[in-house]
C-alpha cells in the first residue's frame, strides 16, 4: 500500500508539472479570472506555481492526500477543471488508497488472531493430554496386578468392576463399556512368549489418550506400521512362515 500511495503520488505529481505548471503548462494558459479581470503574466506563474517544479507538486499533492488543498486553492478557482481533477485525485488516493490499507491492516490483525487462538487451543489440548496420560498411568499401574506391564482382558475388564473408576474412564476417554471389547480388541496384542492377547502400558495410554480424535494420515501410518509390527509375531503365532520364506517357496 506505501509503494502504491508513493507510485500514485510521483505519477500525478509528473503529469500537474506537465499540464498545468513548469515553463508552459499544456492544458492551462493565461485567461480572464472569476470575476472577469484578466491576469497578469506574474500573477499567472504565481497560480501555476503550485505545480511549478517536481517538489512543489509532490508536496502539495501530498497535502491533498491529507485533506488539506491550501496549496492548490487558487489554481482550482482559476481552472474550473482543476478542481474535478484534485477531486478525482483525492477519491483515489485518500479514500480507496487508504481503505486498501485498512482493509489490509484488519486482515492481517484477524490472521494474527486466529493464529495466536489456534496455539493457545494446542497449549491447551497438550496441557488436557497431559493431565489425562498421567491419570491413565495411574489406572493402568492399579489394573496391573501382576506387574507385567500388560493387561489381561480380565484384568482390563476391571475397569468396569469399580463405579468410580468407570466414571474417570468415561470422563477421559468418552468411552463406556459397551465399548469394552472393541477397545481391547484394538489395543491388544499377541506379544513373543505369550499366548493371550494383553494390552501394553504404552498401547494403554497412548491409545486411549488419542481416542476420538479425527482420522488423520499421520494416525493411518502408525496404524498400517503397527499391522506390519505385528504380522511376523501372527504368522509364528499361527506356525506360518515369514512372509519372505513364504514368496520364496512360491517362487521356487
Amino acid at each position: 500500500v506505501m509503494g502504491l500511495s508513493t507510485s500514485l503520488l510521483y505519477l500525478v505529481s509528473l503529469l500537474a508539472v506537465k499540464l498545468a505548471g513548469g515553463q508552459r503548462p499544456i492544458l492551462i494558459s493565461q485567461h480572464a479570472d472569476q470575476d472577469g479581470n484578466m491576469v497578469t503574466p506574474e500573477k499567472f506563474r504565481e497560480l501555476i506555481s503550485c505545480f511549478g517544479n517536481l517538489p512543489d507538486a509532490i508536496y502539495n499533492l501530498f497535502k491533498v492526500m491529507n485533506a488539506d488543498t491550501s496549496g492548490v486553492d487558487n489554481l482550482v478557482f482559476y481552472e474550473p477543471w482543476v478542481k474535478w481533477t484534485i477531486m478525482c485525485f483525492t477519491i483515489v488516493s485518500n479514500w480507496a488508497i487508504f481503505s486498501i490499507l485498512t482493509a489490509v491492516v484488519s486482515e492481517n490483525m484477524a490472521k494474527v488472531t486466529t493464529e495466536h487462538e489456534q496455539e493457545l487451543e494446542a497449549e491447551e489440548e497438550e496441557i488436557k493430554r497431559q493431565k489425562i496420560r498421567v491419570k491413565l498411568t495411574k489406572m493402568f499401574e492399579h489394573l496391573d496386578i501382576d506387574k507385567s506391564d500388560h493387561l489381561t482382558r480380565n484384568e482390563f475388564m476391571m475397569i468396569w468392576d469399580d463405579e468410580s473408576r468407570e466414571q474417570e474412564f468415561e470422563e477421559l476417554t468418552g468411552r463406556t463399556k459397551e465399548d469394552a471389547n472393541e477397545i481391547f480388541e484394538a489395543l491388544s496384542t499377541i506379544e513373543l512368549g505369550q499366548q493371550v492377547k494383553s494390552i501394553s502400558r504404552d498401547a494403554f495410554i497412548e491409545g486411549l489418550n488419542t481416542e476420538g480424535n479425527p482420522l488423520t494420515l499421520r494416525s493411518i501410518m502408525r496404524l498400517e506400521k503397527r499391522v506390519a509390527e505385528l504380522e511376523p509375531q501372527l504368522r509364528k503365532a499361527l506356525g506360518k512362515p515369514p512372509e519372505r520364506q513364504a514368496s520364496q517357496a512360491s517362487f521356487r
